[in-house]
């Protein structure tokens, strides 16, 4: 079944379609979310509520851009709102827990905080739009066009950001072979 066959049939309330919709798209969101929040509970959480989201809101796809394009833009979205409340919240700690006290923080009692041997070192040097734009690009195949749908930039933006991220990529390996 086609993607055209699928949003039809789920505008007009078929839930096994929704089901196909899912079972079709679940990995690549589920990667994506995972490459930006870097942490597999967070990504498991934001995947299903890109798909809730999907589900309220097929009623409204118009196939400007291909299915998969849109379902990826609206994940990515609900990563970024997500680490923007996390930064809030960062903020809100930092302030209420005791100057003094700062270095001795049990970083086990912050969700927030990820466990930093799961972090790729080349990873850590690009900042999200970088790493989104690379894992879109290598791991799901996307051209500079369906990348900027989904970051909402220029594609001419989108290709600086793999530039950035490429040139990253270079410095590491150079600096493991010395």
């Amino acid at each position: 079944m086609n993607d055209l066959e699928i949003v039809s049939r789920c505008k007009s309330g078929d839930v096994k379609s929704f089901e196909i919709l899912f079972e079709k798209y679940q990995t690549d969101v589920l990667y994506l979310c995972w490459n930006i929040l870097r942490n597999r509970e967070d990504a498991r959480d934001i995947t299903q509520d890109t798909f809730a989201h999907v589900f309220i809101n097929i009623k409204n796809f118009e196939f400007s851009s291909s299915l998969k394009t849109w379902i990826m833009s609206i994940a990515y979205r609900r990563c970024i709102d997500k680490l923007r409340r996390e930064n809030v919240f960062k903020k809100y700690a930092k302030k209420i827990v005791p100057e003094r006290s700062n270095a001795n923080i049990n970083h086990e009692d912050y969700k927030f905080i990820e466990d930093s041997e799961c972090l790729n070192p080349v990873l850590i040097k690009m900042n999200h739009k970088e790493r989104v734009a690379l894992s879109l690009k290598i791991n799901l195949g996307f051209s500079a066009k369906e990348i900027s749908q989904v970051l909402k930039c220029t594609e001419s933006t989108v290709r600086v950001y793999l530039f950035n991220a490429r040139n990253k990529i270079k410095k590491h390996l150079k600096k493991r072979n010395v």
